[in-house]
């Protein structure tokens, strides 16, 4: 059985020290993690760092205003299809 951890439990060590605190989830035998932001890391460098610890994202939570800025308030006019695509490719472009 897998077992995710929502980063936001170890928000101290993940703010300091973002790939320890990755490191130390995957030490405790998790497979999966849901973060709520990368501390200001660029998301290619918390993709490898998931990638090396084993780790893979099972959700996360994020204002969507952040993904779609240009969309405003009218987020209600995006289809799951439009949100889905977005937030596998979201921050990994420079």
């Amino acid at each position: 059985m897998n077992y995710g951890l929502q980063l936001y439990s170890v928000r101290d060590l993940a703010k300091e020290h973002y790939e320890e605190a990755l490191r130390r989830v995957a030490e405790m035998g998790y497979s999966m993690v849901e973060p709520a932001g990368f501390f200001g890391l660029p998301a290619n460098e918390v993709a490898a760092m998931l990638r090396h610890y084993g780790l893979t994202v099972c959700s996360t939570h994020v204002l969507l205003q952040r993904v779609f800025p240009t969309q405003g308030s009218r987020l209600d006019l995006l289809d799951r299809r439009q949100i889905l695509s977005r937030l596998r490719h979201w921050g990994s472009s420079p």
